[in-house]
């Protein structure tokens, strides 16, 4: 009997331990690299450290990124928006009538606001996740 040959050491986590590392991070998504390390650390029988944490999480498709802050619109403004937009009047417009209307982007912004909102663990697609965001009228997150 032989031995199977290997390219590299062991792991150090089992699939069940590098799972209930994503699952704890997707409930606790603004927390610390050292912070997800020590709660692993809790849940897995042996330690971990931050570079193996780090890796598994990136592995997964998890990188750390700068926190949105949410627009927020009510369902008034939205409704209003729509119902203008969607007029019968312009219903009937051809190509040409588009050309006499002004389009313009609405934008805010906020001169000496406190720009530390923080970071969050999240894949690059889902931006605009809740989870994800800040609410647009809070300036601090309330605990990281």
């Amino acid at each position: 009997m032989e031995n199977l040959r290997r390219t590299g050491r062991p792991l150090k986590s089992d699939g069940r331990g590098g799972r209930r590392i994503v699952r704890h991070k997707k409930a606790h998504r603004k927390q610390t690299l050292a912070e997800i390390t020590n709660c692993a650390n809790d849940i897995i029988i042996q330690p971990v450290s931050p570079r193996l944490v780090r890796h598994g999480l990136r592995f997964c498709g998890f990188t750390r990124f700068k926190i949105r802050k949410q627009t927020v619109t009510s369902r008034v403004n939205r409704a209003h928006r729509e119902f203008e937009f969607r007029c019968r009047q312009k219903l009937s417009w051809k190509a040409g009538d588009w050309k006499s209307v002004a389009f313009s982007v609405e934008t805010q912004v906020v001169i000496g606001g406190d720009r530390s909102l923080g970071y969050v663990w999240r894949k690059p697609h889902k931006v605009w996740q809740l989870g994800c965001l800040v609410g647009g009228n809070s300036r601090k997150i309330s605990a990281m």
